[in-house]
C-alpha cells in the first residue's frame, strides 16, 4: 500500500497542479485527532521520514505533533532553517517558510519540501485560493483550486522558487486524501 502511495506521490510531482488520491490512508498516526482530519498528511510522512531526514513542524501544537511524528517515524526535530521537510498544517506559515532552505547550487535537490494539509483542492465552487501554474509537466497551463490556505503562501513559495534550480518543492494534502504538487520548477500566478 506504501509502495501505491509513493507512487501516487511521484505522479504528482511530475504532473504540477495535477490531483491524485491517495490509496492508502494511515492508522497509525493522530492518535488524538477523532475526525482524522490530519490522515492524509501522516500518510504522506509516512512516505517521505525516515531517521536520515529532518523535519520541523508549524504550528500551534508543533511540540507535541513533533513528537508523534519523531515517534512514528524516526526523523529528527530540526529548526526551520536546516529541517529537509516543513510540515505546516495551518494553511499559513506567516512567511516563516522564507527561511527554508533552498539548496546549493551544487545539489539543489538539498532545498527542503513544504508538506501543506489543506481543507480541500480543486473544488472550484469553495475555493478560497486559485493559483494559476506553468512549467515543466503541464501542458499549456492548469488551476489548481486550494480551500484552507493563504495567498500570502503562494507568494512566498515563489519568491523562494525565484532562482531556479534552488528552491523548494511543495506537496498539498487535503482532508479526504487528495493530493497536489508543485515543484520548484513550477511558475506559479495568484488568481
Amino acid at each position: 500500500m506504501m509502495q501505491k502511495n509513493f507512487k501516487v506521490i511521484l505522479n504528482a510531482m511530475s504532473h504540477p497542479g495535477q490531483l491524485y488520491m491517495l490509496p492508502y490512508i494511515t492508522t497509525f498516526f493522530d492518535t488524538n485527532n477523532k475526525n482524522n482530519s490530519h490522515r492524509s498528511l501522516f500518510s504522506i510522512l509516512e512516505l517521505l521520514l525516515d531517521h536520515e531526514v529532518s523535519f520541523c513542524a508549524l504550528n500551534d501544537q508543533n511540540k507535541k505533533l513533533e513528537k508523534e511524528i519523531k515517534m512514528q517515524t524516526g526523523a529528527h526535530v530540526s529548526d526551520l532553517n536546516n529541517a529537509d521537510f516543513i510540515i505546516i498544517l495551518s494553511g499559513c506559515s506567516n512567511g516563516l517558510i522564507q527561511k527554508a532552505k533552498r539548496g546549493p547550487l551544487e545539489y539543489p535537490d538539498k532545498g527542503s519540501t513544504l508538506i501543506y494539509l489543506v481543507k480541500g483542492l480543486n473544488n472550484s465552487d469553495d475555493a478560497e485560493v486559485n493559483i494559476e501554474l506553468k512549467g515543466p509537466g503541464i501542458k499549456n497551463k492548469i488551476i489548481l483550486h486550494i480551500k484552507g490556505i493563504s495567498e500570502k503562501e503562494f507568494f512566498f513559495i515563489k519568491k523562494l522558487n525565484s532562482e531556479f534550480p534552488l528552491g523548494v518543492d511543495s506537496i498539498f494534502a487535503d482532508f479526504n486524501g487528495n493530493v497536489a504538487c508543485i515543484p520548484r520548477s513550477t511558475e506559479i500566478e495568484v488568481k
